[in-house]
């Protein structure tokens, strides 16, 4: 029998058992609607690029002026593809969030609960959509049976990489696939290294795409939808997407009411600057559109 000693401390002990998994969950939880709000404004952009005429005439015929039509119109329009950088900032600040706070509460990441929990919340309704289209698709289309395959190892935006692109409903789903990759490196990068290291590893990582971008483009090395579903020509959005997860985690930089008012301001100009170098408004290379982009998708989050 416990003595009545002994029973108090069994029971705090066994409360504290109780309370630290308890603090970690709560330590690992970082929701903020307003990044829903945003995600919601990249999937917009990625919508209306794809519904929405890229051709002033289309407007013009509706009454609308010209100008408007070919300053702000057509460029926002064309721009709209670049709603896709937003969505791989946003994975890689959460990401990088999530890790640092675990990394804060238990001194390590659990690695494997976190591909766990990546798995449960993205694979289901991705092998679903791919078994509703799969059927359909190959009795009708001459789709290759190895870019299914590879769509369903997480490697399809590497087919569109090597063989071009691919008229099919689950063509969009090579985001997915990149965001894949990026889940499988991150956690063991982060627990790899020290945290100066692991910001300058991202910093690096960040130059290191942006450059290999830039020699693709200018040199003429591969086509356009080459460049843009490439993993390694995209990674500069995740670094970007981590370094300002650490700044704010870090409390390295803090903003106020203005700052964010006129943060918002240069990202609506900067997509605008964007689509006028895609409508030829602008002369410049398309090299600079992914890193506007990036930048523009850095300052929406921030």
């Amino acid at each position: 029998m416990l003595s009545t000693g002994t029973a108090p401390s069994l029971q705090s002990s066994q409360g504290l058992q109780l309370a630290i998994p308890m603090l970690e969950n709560r330590a690992q939880r970082y929701y903020r609607p307003k990044l829903d709000q945003l995600r919601f404004v990249a999937f917009s952009f990625v919508f209306c690029r794809h519904i929405l005429p890229a051709d002033t005439e289309a407007y013009t015929s509706l009454g609308i002026s010209h100008s408007l039509a070919h300053y702000i119109l057509v460029p926002l329009v064309r721009a709209g593809g670049h709603g896709v950088d937003l969505f791989f900032v946003l994975s890689a600040f959460l990401i990088t969030e999530l890790l640092l706070r675990e990394c804060d509460t238990t001194g390590t990441v659990r690695v494997k609960s976190f591909y766990i929990r990546r798995t449960l919340r993205i694979w289901p309704l991705y092998f679903a959509f791919i078994l509703l289209a799969f059927p359909f698709e190959f009795t009708t289309s001459d789709i290759p049976l190895l870019y299914y395959g590879m769509v369903a190892v997480f490697i399809g935006n590497w087919f569109t990489v090597f063989f071009g692109q691919v008229e099919s409903v689950t063509g969009h789903l090579w985001t997915i696939s990149v965001e894949e990759q990026f889940y499988l490196i991150w956690p063991v990068l982060l627990i790899c290294t020290r945290p100066r290291v692991f910001l300058a590893s991202l910093v690096g990582l960040f130059i290191a795409s942006t450059f290999y971008r830039s020699v693709l483009i200018e040199g003429d090395f591969a086509s356009a939808v080459s460049v843009h579903n490439n993993t390694f020509t995209r990674m500069d959005c995740f670094a970007l997407g981590g370094i300002l997860a650490c700044c704010v985690h870090w409390n390295l930089i803090s903003t106020n009411s203005m700052v964010r008012v006129t943060l918002l301001a240069i990202c609506a100009f900067l997509y605008l600057l964007i689509g006028w170098i895609y409508s030829d408004v602008l002369h410049a290379s398309t090299a600079w559109v992914y890193l506007i982009g990036s930048t523009a998708s850095v300052l929406a989050v921030l």
